[in-house]
């Protein structure tokens, strides 16, 4: 009798993990891979083995197996594949209808191994071959970009000044840096949304926070633009040794999660506390204390997997808070209701939160309550959003979800403040503003203005704020901090502000003369 092993259910498992990553290994840790592999592995192990008992032939049931796999995860390709497409009047890319061609294939191939009495031993072969040669393409060229390939970009890191004069902890401030992703300035938000935002910058200013009424981000990418501030330098010498048109991201990675203001800060005793982010670019899990939130929400790299396959459509039919959504919300209420937490540490803390709102998606209405969208989740921003929505919708459920943002972030500020028994600095910036009229590969199709104008906004023990000024970007936002608190003679650097394609990040337009208000100045 021929010996026959049957590996390719366990392979078409793996298959499509590793494809996703390979084109995402610049914006994906290997970590995240591991769960979805594992739990596919064992899903396709435990089927095969429940249909060899069924069938009573195991080369039968991997091929069931495999075919169940496939139909799986092509479920979201043929669906952006077939989006529009029309026979008969009939628009065959619809949900229904390619479930219900899904359930014909899935019969009709149980219909034929039912009535073959073939051994199947060529077959199972060469799914055997097709499975390992998909594998190993991927798996390689994730390998070569992992190990092989050279990470371009040089070390981020600023020279730090070696003051080290000791300092009592009570003379030590806390610092909370928190990113609201996609938080846009006080007159666009009004000009563009028609959105009234003078409310929460009452509240702030009520609070003691230093409002910088003119201020701009630097670029207009959250990796770009947390590199130069956690490192309080524009990124040109990062630029002069990498191609300029390399769109490599892992350079940035590196500079934030090894950033010169923890470094920098750590000499005096600080722990360097983060928060779980959900986006690789910002995900620190070196820091000194990592807070996730502890239930098994999918990671960025899960959903987009998750995107994929039939989960999506059955989600929609068979639930009423679909995962995608609720984990989303948990993640970012997490963060909101940890940040008055941290008061508690006995050290000096350093606290970094990047917080993807009111960046899209748009999932929490004006007072929390859940959003839904019918069919794909659209959770781009710019050009990206409206392949999945509309700007229309944009403009709509932005303000909706910042008003939302506002409420948790006077919560987490009064929480700090009320409970703190240390100084504090709380520095509110957005990494960049809102993108509805964002196209991220056409920059004379993209309103600059909307895009770097952001909320920046400071709490300073003491209230004296001479140092700022209301044009201040945030490459100069710790320069400011380190000179004020810490003794350092940083000098403060033009504020400038550059756009720069998706596909070339590094590729630098200097678009700040089409940004500025014309009756401030540049510092």
């Amino acid at each position: 009798m021929k010996k026959c092993v049957v590996i390719h259910p366990l392979l078409f498992a793996v298959f499509p993990i590793l494809s996703l990553f390979s084109h995402n290994v610049s914006s994906t840790s290997p970590v995240e891979i591991i769960r979805p592999i594992v739990i596919m592995v064992l899903v396709a192990s435990a089927l095969w083995l429940l249909l060899t008992l069924v069938v009573k032939d195991k080369r039968k049931a991997g091929i069931i197996v495999s075919t169940l796999l496939f139909l799986f995860f092509s479920y979201g390709y043929f669906f952006e594949a077939l989006r529009g497409w029309t026979i008969a009047g009939i628009t065959i890319g619809r949900c229904r209808y390619l479930l219900l061609l899904y359930a014909v294939v899935l019969v009709a191939v149980g219909h034929i191994l039912a009535r073959t009495r073939k051994e199947l031993y060529q077959l199972t072969t060469g799914l055997n071959i097709v499975a390992i040669f998909l594998v190993a393409v991927p798996g390689s060229m994730a390998a070569y970009h992992i190990v092989i390939r050279p990470k371009p970009g040089i070390d981020g890191q600023m020279q730090i000044h070696k003051t080290m004069k000791p300092r009592r902890r009570e003379e030590l401030p806390d610092i909370y840096y928190i990113i609201l992703d996609g938080y846009g300035r006080s007159d666009v938000l009004r000009k563009l949304y028609h959105y009234d935002n003078r409310p929460f910058l009452d509240y702030l200013a009520e609070k003691g926070f230093y409002i910088a009424s003119h201020s701009r981000a630097n670029y207009c990418q959250t990796s770009l633009s947390l590199s130069a501030s956690l490192n309080f330098k524009y990124l040109n010498d990062l630029v002069s040794h990498i191609e300029v048109n390399c769109n490599d991201r892992r350079p940035l990675t590196e500079m934030i999660r090894n950033n010169t203001v923890a470094s920098f800060l750590r000499q005096y005793g600080y722990v360097f506390v983060a928060f779980s982010s959900n986006y690789h670019g910002t995900e620190i899990p070196n820091a000194d204390v990592y807070l996730a939130p502890p239930w098994g929400c999918p990671t960025e790299f899960e959903t987009a997997l998750l995107g994929t396959t039939l989960i999506r459509p059955i989600e929609f039919i068979l639930a009423s808070s679909p995962l995608q959504y609720t984990c989303r919300r948990k993640r970012l209420l997490f963060i909101f209701d940890q940040l008055g937490s941290m008061t508690e540490m006995d050290s000096p803390i350093f606290v970094f939160a990047h917080i993807l709102a009111p960046h899209p998606p748009f999932i929490f209405g004006e007072h929390g309550e859940p959003i839904y969208h019918h069919g794909e989740l659209p959770r781009g921003d710019g050009s990206r959003f409206m392949e999945a929505g509309t700007r229309e919708e944009y403009v709509r459920d932005y303000p909706r979800q910042l008003s939302f943002v506002n409420q948790k972030v006077k919560q987490a500020i009064n929480k700090i403040l009320s409970t703190s028994q240390n100084p504090c600095i709380i520095i509110l910036q957005g990494d960049h503003g809102p993108g509805s009229m964002l196209d991220w590969e056409d920059p004379n199709n993209t309103n600059f203005k909307e895009r770097l104008s952001i909320l920046n906004a400071y709490y300073l023990p003491g209230g004296d704020c001479q140092e700022l000024y209301e044009g201040i970007t945030p490459v100069n936002t710790f320069r400011v901090i380190l000179n004020r608190y810490f003794g350092t003679d940083y000098q403060l650097l033009k504020d400038i502000s550059y756009f720069s394609t998706w596909s070339h990040p590094y590729k630098f337009i200097d678009v700040t003369d089409a940004v500025i208000d014309t009756h401030i100045a540049a510092h």
